[in-house]
């Protein structure tokens, strides 16, 4: 045995005889060095976010791998969360869920059962100690570790063959790459920039205008006499529907603004007068800040022109309805109309424009909204 851990296939026998709970005694917050916590403290943030980011991702893909289709995220993040807790209260650490590990314990056949037993064995050699390490063969230890390694290569870079997008597949050689140079760290923080910039990438392809319509395609359905329902086709010749949709920020909202200026400025608007455009919200499912500060813009430039600016769809204590408050869509001097449905804004706009054809005016339907400051 000497033999053999000399040249070491056997580990060396531990050179401490201390008891299991003798870790616990090392337990001594007075002696922190807080320098050398400060330092750690991005692993510390790394590991936590990885110890939440992997069950979304892990337990789906074992339940593909399974068959098993009754899967329920949610109970796993919480199981995760009490384990986690319990564990770091007992001095260990955070419970991770290996893939590979965890696939290979099911196709061997692995149960609930097993899984107690493995539990109590791991409890029987904690108390034993570590004496009986200096009797474990090295390769044994090794070989999983290597066969673990293998596999997660193998799910990364040859099972995604084909099924990852180019840029995709280059994003996980990067990530790959980065945590063999430098450190795990640095791989996941690489691979948090990297998501950012495809989500940005790939959102700023989708357009943020799902349609454009004219107001004649749709007119209101209030009744009007013959003589005003010809004048109202104008109305509707004039009035400029945008029905807006996904998630608006810096990279979509250069579309809608070049879009409303190339209508309302230049030869555009002179060969095509439009007195009204209707911007609807009710598909947006987000706003940020720049883009909120884009309506703004627009805002102004369609006052400049005098031209009618309409919101439709909005719910003006939401959380889009709150951000556009807050930079000043909604303030008096721009005049921004809110309606609920496209009817009532379509009727809005003829009212308005017969206004200004003679003294008619009829009071709108009981529903319709002005802006709100």
């Amino acid at each position: 045995m000497d033999s053999l851990r000399r040249t070491g296939w056997i580990f060396d026998a531990p050179l401490s005889s201390a008891p299991w709970y003798h870790f616990y005694e090392l337990y001594d917050f007075s002696v922190i060095n807080w320098p050398a916590f400060v330092n750690t403290t991005p692993a510390i943030l790394a590991l936590v976010f990885f110890g939440l980011l992997h069950v979304p991702i892990n337990v789906p893909a074992l339940g593909i791998s399974t068959g098993e289709d009754n899967l329920d995220v949610d109970r796993e993040l919480i199981a995760h969360g009490i384990a986690n807790t319990l564990s770091g209260f007992a001095g260990s650490v955070q419970n991770y869920l290996v893939y590979s590990n965890s696939l290979l314990f099911i196709e061997a056949g692995g149960s609930r059962l097993a899984g107690v037993v493995l539990a109590g064995a791991t409890t029987v050699v904690m108390l034993i100690g570590p004496a009986m390490v200096r009797f474990i063969p090295v390769m044994i230890v090794g070989a999983p570790v290597i066969l673990l390694g293998l596999e997660l290569l193998q799910e990364a870079l040859i099972n995604t063959w084909g099924k990852l997008r180019p840029h995709e597949y280059l994003t996980v050689i990067i990530i790959i790459a980065t945590m063999g140079i430098y450190d795990f760290v640095t791989g996941i923080l690489t691979g948090l920039v990297l998501a950012c910039l495809d989500f940005v990438v790939q959102t700023s392809r989708n357009s943020a205008i799902q349609e454009i319509s004219s107001g004649d395609s749709a007119g209101s359905t209030i009744h009007q006499p013959f003589v005003q329902r010809q004048s109202l086709e104008e109305a509707g010749k004039q009035t400029l529907v945008l029905r807006l949709g996904g998630h608006l920020f810096f990279g979509t909202i250069v579309e809608v603004e070049s879009t409303v200026r190339g209508f309302i400025v230049g030869e555009a608007f002179d060969r095509h007068l439009i007195r009204f455009i209707i911007l609807d919200f009710s598909r947006i499912d987000s706003v940020d800040f720049s883009a909120a500060e884009a309506f703004v813009r627009i805002g102004r430039v369609l006052k400049s022109r005098n031209v009618q600016l309409i919101i439709l769809g909005l719910d003006v204590e939401g959380d889009i309805g709150n951000r556009l408050r807050n930079v000043g869509l909604f303030k008096p001097e721009l005049g921004a109309q809110i309606f609920e449905r496209l009817d009532l804004a379509l009727q809005y706009c003829e009212y308005e424009y017969l206004k200004t054809l003679d003294t008619y005016q009829v009071p709108l339907e009981r529903g319709v909204s002005q802006h709100q400051s």
